[in-house]
């Protein structure tokens, strides 16, 4: 077996965790080929690892289309040359809707696509590299990219090569059906400032369409009187809060009846409802905006940055949206502890207590928290540290500053530490950690 030289890193810790944030970024499964591949690409290059997977995808093509196992007889591939013409191919199998092909079709294509652009690229051999590499495999069909991220990344290369390509990705939110092809295209230079200002308004068009569809009036937030050890007073007013904006809102009666006592059957099934609300009120459809805007946040380091603090300022704006939705809920998964719905689902887990009112109060203590663990994954880099200072010290919605907090507290990014003791410092120690620890 070849030996693996490792600079830089020095400590096993250091090296392992290394390899399992590249196999956690890449989202592969942990084979000892994958670790041994991630190990090799450090050979290339050892540094931090980054969250950009655009680039780590960049760094195992360089070391397959650079590997001693292409023969010395054989031209080796140009790996920009590659990622073109495979670009081409992915755009084909994406407008088709079709990921099996035949050998021979993946060879002729290619040709095509080097002959327009008159390039010299042994296609073969990059069929050969991407099968000994399990890129591609044998499917009933035929050949098709083991991973779906494949295709993405490499139409990506695309739409930053071919205009219309990428004016056909963008235009009326057909990315939000793949959010990674956004996240690869941001990732290629961390530059594409376009596509974060059609983002940028595709988020805000669809938190405002969530929230004309809810009917929850504007501003409302009972975390204005959340306390680390609430008073009945506190409840109350965190309650009152809550009642008072559903009862105009678009939510269905059963929601309503449970703040107001009014008409509550409690063999009613709580399932449709919910399915309604998430559905009908297109909180799926905001959850992949979010999911696109955040990933395309993290790797447009060189951005626009008045549009960078926008886009974040919107993806916290949809944050709070989503947890006023749980909020007007969270009655219903007081009363029964879960519901689900077609591949939805919500369940308390750990002890709530037993009185309603006591679950219910716990449930709204530990939504915040929820929020930020569901959607950090997407907006995970410690480079954003500057960004989320600059946010949290012009926010003025509590539940939204929080949530910036929260995230500083998972990333720690440089001088993290300041941050959330001037926060706790600013909004006093009885205010300020609610959820956080």
């Amino acid at each position: 077996m070849r030996h693996i030289q490792i600079h830089g890193g020095g400590d096993e810790d250091f090296v392992l965790n290394r390899v399992i944030n590249e196999i956690k970024t890449l989202n592969i499964h942990r084979t000892p080929e994958n670790c041994l591949t991630i190990l090799k690409v450090a050979e290339i290059e050892w540094e931090e690892s980054p969250i950009n997977r655009t680039e780590v995808i960049r760094r195992v093509l360089y070391l397959l289309f650079n590997t001693d196992a292409i023969p010395g007889y054989k031209e080796r591939p140009d790996l920009k040359d590659c990622e073109y013409v495979l670009g081409q191919f992915c755009e084909n199998i994406l407008r088709n809707n079709r990921r099996s092909f035949k050998r021979e079709y993946f060879i002729d294509k290619l040709k095509e696509y080097c002959t327009e652009r008159v390039l010299t690229l042994d296609v073969e051999v990059v069929f050969d590299v991407l099968f000994a590499n399990n890129i591609l495999v044998i499917r009933s069909e035929g050949y098709e990219f083991k991973a779906v991220y494949w295709i993405y990344y490499f139409a990506a290369h695309r739409m930053y090569h071919d205009t219309e390509f990428c004016k056909h990705i963008l235009d009326k939110q057909n990315y939000l059906r793949y959010p990674e092809i956004v996240e690869f295209y941001t990732g290629i230079d961390r530059s594409r400032t376009d596509a974060l200002l059609i983002i940028l308004n595709d988020l805000r068009d669809t938190c405002d369409t969530v929230n004309k569809k809810c009917g929850l009036p504007l501003g409302m937030n009972p975390y204005r009187f959340a306390q680390w050890n609430p008073s009945e007073e506190a409840i109350k007013k965190m309650h009152d809060e809550v009642s008072t904006g559903l009862l105009g809102s678009n939510f269905p009666d059963i929601v309503k009846d449970e703040y107001s006592d009014n008409g509550y059957n409690p063999v009613r099934p709580f399932d449709h409802e919910i399915g309604v609300i998430l559905n009908d009120f297109s909180v799926d459809r905001l959850k992949q905006a979010l999911k696109a805007g955040s990933r395309a946040l993290r790797n447009s380091d060189y951005a626009k940055p008045d549009v960078k603090r926008e886009l974040l300022k919107e993806v916290m704006r949809s944050w709070e949206q989503v947890s006023m939705v749980v909020v007007a809920i969270s009655t219903l998964l007081a009363r029964q502890g879960q519901a689900s719905f077609d591949g939805h689902g919500f369940e308390l887990r750990g002890d709530f207590g037993e009185d309603y009112k006591e679950r219910l109060t716990r449930i709204w203590s530990v939504i915040p928290m929820n929020i930020v663990n569901w959607f950090k994954n997407d907006l995970s880099s410690k480079k954003l540290g500057a960004l989320f200072k600059d946010s949290i010290d012009v926010e003025t919605n509590e539940l939204r500053k929080h949530c910036l907090i929260r995230m500083l507290i998972v990333e720690r990014p440089l001088k993290w530490k300041v941050m959330v003791e001037d926060y706790i410092a600013e909004t006093g120690k009885t205010r300020s950690i609610y959820g956080i620890v």
